[in-house]
């Protein structure tokens, strides 16, 4: 709820206004899966898979990413799309991080709301 109020200078009358915005809500609840949960790198087709969304917003627009290092050095999987599932190569992890690749999953709603999942 916005509110603006005014008073004028030489009458002193006041005014005001009211708008109510609402908000669209991101979707909440997803999970995503990755199987099988060890592999060779560039060799073992691994699925990811996402489901449990909730939004009142749909359709849905799901993306696929991986990352070795940090979240800010992300690798597209699948760009955006409205299947809940692919199927895909990961790269090699760094052997300081135990060879750990981490997946992550963005849901996307019909406005734009976007969360994420790993």
């Amino acid at each position: 709820m916005f509110k603006l109020t005014s008073t004028d200078t030489v009458t002193q009358s006041e005014g005001m206004a009211e708008i109510l915005v609402l908000v669209n809500d991101a979707p909440i609840g997803g999970v995503l899966s990755v199987k099988p949960n060890s592999g060779l790198a560039l060799n073992t087709t691994f699925e990811m898979i996402t489901h449990s969304w909730l939004d009142e917003n749909l359709p849905l627009l799901y993306a696929f990413w991986s990352y070795t290092v940090s979240v800010e050095k992300l690798s597209v999987v699948r760009p955006l799309t409205t299947s809940p599932k692919v199927y895909t190569y990961l790269p090699q992890g760094l052997q300081s991080q135990d060879y750990k690749v981490t997946c992550l999953l963005e849901a996307v709603d019909a406005y734009g709301a976007m969360s994420s999942v790993t």
